[in-house]
Order: C-alpha cells, then sequence, then structure tokens
C-alpha cells in the first residue's frame, strides 16, 4: 500500500538522518509523522550506511526508523541496470554509488517517494535529483524534504475540504 486515505509513507535517503535537527523542512516532515501525518520509513540499504560510523546521534536516530530489504532477484536486479545507466552511465564504481542505486530500486519496487538531498546542485549536478524527470519514467519519484512537507500539507488542505 502507497498511502492510505490519511497519510503517504515516504523513502528517507542516508543524507536526510537529520540528527541534529538542524534542517527545518526534515524537522517538519518529521513532526508531520510523529503527528501520523505521513510515514517515514528507509530503504535497508540506506539504514545500513546511515547505521555504520562512530557518530552515536546518527546510529541512535537510524535505529528508530523501520526499513526494507530487496531480495535482489533476477527483476530488480533489470531495475538496478536500468537505473544505474540514467544515474550512473558510466556505472556504478564505487559502494556508495551501488547504494544508491539499490535504494533507488528499493524505492521503485516499493511504490514509495524518495525523500533526498543528493545532487541537482552546482557541486553535484547530477546524483539523484538531477536525474529526477528520468528517474520518473523508470517508476521511482525523488523529492527533497521541502517538497515531502508540500505534498503532505496539501493532502491535509484537501481532506479538510471533502471531509
Amino acid at each position: 500500500m502507497k498511502y492510505s486515505s490519511h497519510k503517504y509513507t515516504f523513502f528517507i535517503d542516508t543524507n536526510r538522518i537529520n540528527a541534529r535537527k538542524k534542517c527545518e523542512h526534515m524537522n517538519e516532515l518529521e513532526q508531520l509523522a510523529s503527528d501520523g501525518k505521513c510515514s517515514l520509513i528507509m530503504p535497508k540499504c540506506a539504514w545500513d550506511e546511515s547505521e555504520a560510523g562512530p557518530n552515536i546521534e546518527r546510529k541512535s536516530k537510524t535505529w528508530g526508523y523501520f526499513h526494507i530489504g530487496l531480495d535482489k532477484n533476477t527483476s530488480q536486479r533489470h531495475w538496478y541496470r536500468e537505473i544505474e545507466s540514467v544515474v550512473f552511465p558510466n556505472g556504478a564504481n564505487t559502494q556508495n554509488q551501488i547504494n544508491d542505486i539499490w535504494i533507488l530500486v528499493t524505492a521503485r519496487e516499493m511504490g514509495y517517494p524518495l525523500v533526498t538531498n543528493d545532487g541537482n546542485s552546482e557541486s553535484q549536478p547530477g546524483g539523484i535529483l538531477g536525474h529526477a524527470n528520468l528517474l520518473k519514467q523508470l517508476g521511482v519519484i525523488v523529492l527533497r524534504d521541502e517538497q515531502a512537507v508540500r505534498v503532505v500539507k496539501k493532502k491535509l488542505i484537501l481532506d479538510n475540504l471533502y471531509s
């Protein structure tokens, strides 16, 4: 189920853990989740990345998230290759790039939009967000956290109008 009549479910990427609560829009999205207006979960690959390393604040925040992984079957490997050709046309050459592809495959397979801050900037013109339109054609929705907040708020307004 992608969402119920009253809430959306979003996957969050590793870079949206917000352990120090310095990201205003993630704070707002997390509050909406806490209020039961949406759900935030993680692809297993992102959860593993977030949980790794010595930062106890980040680990602790990560442990609070439910995560979903994939079996990496034939169909999912097909989507891995398709998504890799879009995001990394020369191939995923690092573990972080490989993880990014599996995160996107998981988002596609589960039907949940991925909230990320990866790419589409001067320092990283490509990345995940820089390929949002092409990813959408493959069935993967990627959003910045401020976009996810707007989606939830718009849904709440519509719900109030029709209830």
